[in-house]
């Protein structure tokens, strides 16, 4: 035998036929681990994408979720102000603050409390979502702080105000400082 198959085909060119294959083959492979890699690497950044994107949401559904619970933690106290009778005492407090009896200094006194722990605790959030410029919260002085009596009681009240929230203590204070009595 002369390097013949029994099919008549030289040894040599079926070595070398199958050796092409091979290198056809690894060149194939190696394409295809390349294409594979490169489409690993687009599903690696759209998936980095699409958690930039949820955490996008969770943040403005959280702020969404924030505003709500501040708008809820106001209207409380609005209705409670309605309810108790404290924006008769209030308008007392403006127009005869001479006349207040003990009891109604105590229930003024813990109204303003309750206004100033409001903020405080809703305060950090205020900075955080930039609600500090909404009107509903940014006007704490004008609404709460145009009298005398209130006016006072912030003086008395300051340092403990400033201790947990400064910036509250600030804009009240501006408020006052700023702002001739009514």
């Amino acid at each position: 035998m002369s390097g013949l198959t029994d099919s008549g085909h030289s040894y040599h060119g079926v070595v070398a036929s199958s050796h092409n294959i091979l290198e056809k083959l690894a060149v194939t492979e190696r394409n295809t681990k390349e294409w594979l890699d490169l489409v690993a690497l687009v599903a690696v950044v759209g998936g980095l994408v699409m958690v930039a994107y949820e955490i996008r949401q969770a943040n403005t559904f959280a702020k969404a979720e924030t505003e709500n619970s501040i708008y809820e933690g106001w209207e409380t106290l609005s209705m409670s102000e309605i309810e108790s009778g404290i924006s008769a005492l209030r308008a007392k407090a403006m127009e005869h603050p001479e006349n207040l009896t003990t009891a109604e200094h105590f229930e003024l006194a813990a109204h303003l409390t309750a206004v100033i722990s409001l903020y405080q605790r809703n305060g950090r959030m205020f900075y955080e979502y930039d609600l500090a410029t909404d009107p509903m919260y940014s006007d704490v002085g004008g609404f709460y702080f145009h009298h005398q009596y209130a006016r006072e009681w912030f003086d008395r009240s300051e340092s403990w105000i400033r201790k947990e929230t400064p910036e509250l203590a600030d804009e009240i204070r501006n408020y006052i400082d700023s702002t001739p009595l009514d």
